[in-house]
């Protein structure tokens, strides 16, 4: 087995007005090796006075170790796409900010 996989399945939402597409993400992941589903989906942002949609790429990781998803996943996305966070699922494991589950506490919407 690859101990980059270890069977557990993730998924990472990202958006920015910076995406026009999953393409690139999607270029992304392949040239890492990083089995994974993207799909194409429109966030809808709000702050206190207004809301905006933004485009969006809803990524399932493919049993990727979790210990890999910093490198290999989130530091190229986030540099590519200007990103300021991300929403993570590590199946039974972890929900919520990814800047959360790499440092805790550096997430600019603790709650």
């Amino acid at each position: 087995m690859n101990p980059n996989h270890n069977g557990i399945t993730s998924d990472i939402n990202i958006s920015s007005k910076n995406i026009t597409n999953c393409t690139g993400v999607i270029e992304i992941l392949r040239k890492s090796g990083i089995m994974s589903t993207v799909s194409q989906t429109t966030s809808i942002i709000c702050d206190n006075s207004r809301c905006w949609t933004e485009n969006s790429c809803a990524i399932k990781l493919t049993g990727l170790n979790h210990n890999e998803i910093e490198e290999n996943v989130w530091i190229p996305l986030r540099d590519k796409y200007n990103l300021d966070c991300a929403h993570l699922h590590i199946h039974g494991y972890y929900i919520g900010c990814i800047k959360n589950f790499i440092r805790p506490s550096s997430c600019p919407t603790k709650k």
